[in-house]
């Protein structure tokens, strides 16, 4: 059984995103939901979580996906797209994408009295092979 997903069949920009989606989505208990390509304004930027994982009992994983070959340098990140090395920071757009999302969803007044639940975010490279002592704080 897999888990349920919103939209039931979202459009992705890349086919890294949709095959991550459906492993993802074949992978995860019935009882959680897989919210595809989710936008969050704030103040300060607008963001996109391409895969926002809601898990009963474990909480909310935003996930960002990278399917071009990306690597790190001195603890800078690179992609490359066809067209040359391209600085990004895709543990930044994880990070302020699930900061923007909880803050939306804490301030609807329908959370209500609920407690914080746990959040984290996650980048999945999917067609990067990274050594096995690869680690970023």
């Amino acid at each position: 059984m897999a888990a349920r997903t919103h939209p039931a069949e979202p459009a992705f920009v890349t086919a890294s995103e949709k095959d991550v989606w459906q492993r993802v989505v074949r992978q995860l208990e019935p009882d959680s939901v897989v919210l595809a390509n989710v936008r969050v304004a704030d103040p300060h930027k607008d963001h996109e979580a391409e895969l926002v994982l809601l898990m009963p009992e474990s909480g909310v994983v935003v996930v960002e996906v990278k399917g071009s070959h990306v690597w790190v340098e001195d603890g800078v990140w690179f992609i490359d797209r066809g067209e040359g090395a391209e600085r990004i920071d895709p543990v930044a757009q994880a990070r302020d994408a699930q900061y923007a999302l909880r803050h939306y969803v804490e301030s609807d007044p329908r959370w209500g009295s609920r407690g914080r639940v746990r959040w984290s975010h996650h980048v999945v490279l999917a067609h990067t092979d990274v050594n096995a002592g690869f680690a970023l704080p």
